[in-house]
């Protein structure tokens, strides 16, 4: 049996953590690749639509397909009869704890038995309930960080946000390696040095610490951390670093001058924590596994004329319009989609019937009570919208019209990354592996068993 410590880093390709280390040879990421087994994971399963990272960790993390599990969507419920990797330890007896993985809200229902020795959910949970229940005021702070910069960073005064922060921590306790690079880019937004939207590399530095703090406290047989923060500037900012995937550039020279810092300032910021957990990593015998459900890649064609985009924040005006009538609950969803779960199944089936009726612009799926809308198709540039075969102005279907100047200039793809550090055993095959193989890859290194229903490959860690 190995410890392991899992870093869930969303959509992060090998080329990423290369182009970093080629920049930065004396970082923590280029020692990371050059002292580690590494690899790429592979999503080869047929899906009924695109690749989409909240299906993608569902497969990983469960080692089946989505034909099985069924979680497309964050707010989509979970099978109980394929377990996450993490539930599935703790329920064999291995002593758990996680921050911010996905699907692990509500911890109400996701909790399993055992030991499981710290729980912060998911940035997309519908509550903050957390264990222990003295980090409640730092997920509500979290969760609210999270619904302001969806799609945009929209907090005027970056500095109150951190002051709320501040409170939120007052219980659960922040140290220096977080607040000086916090309070720094606090004050660079403030006086606009720096994009506002570097506000979103605030939230990792957080939750890293307090997954720092929780780790070295409580000392569990498996930890997992997940972020998001480099996806997101890769997203945005892809052509920054890589304009050769394009035939002509999508930016000009002064956007490029406004943003190139960014996408490296969010692998600065993960690298100032990875020097610290390779140590601990030695230090305590512990094998660090960082996985990727997926990738970016550039290329694709990028509608820079675009000035604003639609994001909801009212969600129950939008239900509204769309003819959604009897009593819901909105669940925490990624711009541009709305999850509402109904009290059950039947209303979910019926509330599914009665939106269908729309003129193809929003996107409607169920799964279980959840109903969720893809409201991708809406146009962002349009005084007004049409839902359920009437109009309504932005602000009556419950949007906000916010100016952008980043398009997701990158876009998904199916080959991510694997990286076992610090493990005698690991042997990560040089063809990508299939990722519903990692999670049975990780219960063997833990000493359980399998699961019946999970697919073993080369994969060792």
């Amino acid at each position: 049996m190995r410890r392991l410590f899992v870093l869930e880093l969303n959509e992060i390709p090998l080329r990423v953590f290369r182009w970093h280390a080629e920049r930065h040879p004396a970082s923590a990421t280029a020692r990371l690749l050059a002292q580690s087994s590494v690899g790429e994971s592979i999503a080869r399963e047929e899906l009924p639509r695109d690749l989409y990272p909240s299906q993608s960790w569902a497969s990983l993390a469960t080692g089946v397909p989505f034909t099985d599990h069924g979680v497309f969507w964050y707010g989509d419920d979970k099978p109980a009869e394929f377990p996450l990797y993490w539930q599935a330890a703790a329920t064999a007896g291995r002593s758990v704890g996680i921050v911010g993985t996905l699907h692990s809200s509500p911890l109400s229902v996701q909790l399993p038995a055992g030991d499981v020795r710290f729980a912060l959910p998911d940035s997309f949970a519908s509550d903050a309930d957390t264990v222990p229940a003295s980090l409640r005021s730092l997920q509500s702070a979290n969760l609210a960080m999270t619904s302001q910069n969806s799609r945009a960073v929209t907090d005027s005064s970056p500095l109150s946000s951190y002051l709320r922060l501040a409170k939120a921590l007052a219980s659960s306790g922040v140290s220096a390696r977080a607040l000086a690079p916090l309070g720094r880019l606090a004050i660079e937004v403030a006086t606009h040095r720096v994009p506002k939207e570097r506000l979103r590399s605030g939230q990792f530095h957080l939750m890293a610490d307090q997954f720092d703090r929780l780790s070295r406290s409580t000392d569990p047989d498996l930890c997992v951390l997940f972020s998001n923060h480099v996806a997101s500037a890769m997203h945005r900012y892809w052509f920054t670093a890589f304009p050769q995937d394009w035939d002509e550039p999508i930016y000009d020279d002064l956007w490029v001058e406004r943003f190139e810092d960014e996408l490296p300032y969010a692998l600065r910021s993960l690298d100032r924590w990875l020097d610290r957990w390779m140590r601990w990593a030695q230090d305590t015998d512990r094998t660090l596994v960082v996985l990727s459900s997926m990738g970016q890649t550039g290329g694709a064609a990028v509608d820079v004329d675009q000035t604003h985009a639609l994001v909801l924040r009212n969600p129950e005006l939008f239900a509204e319009a769309l003819g959604l009538r009897g009593q819901f609950e909105v669940a925490s969803s990624m711009v541009p989609q709305i999850t509402y779960l109904l009290k059950d199944e039947p209303s979910a089936v019926a509330a599914t019937e009665d939106l269908g009726a729309t003129d193809g612009s929003i996107r409607i799926d169920r799964r279980g009570k959840a109903v969720t809308v893809d409201y991708s198709g809406l146009d962002a540039e349009d005084e007004k919208v049409q839902l359920g075969g009437a109009l309504y102005t932005v602000a009556e279907a419950g949007f906000e019209l916010i100016e952008v100047n980043e398009h997701r200039a990158a876009i998904h793809d199916p080959i991510g990354s694997i990286i076992v550090y610090n493990s005698p055993t690991a042997h990560v095959p040089t063809e990508p592996t299939d990722y519903l193989t990692i999670a049975p890859a990780i219960l063997e290194a833990l000493g359980v068993d399998p699961l019946p229903h999970h697919t073993k490959s080369g994969l060792t860690l």
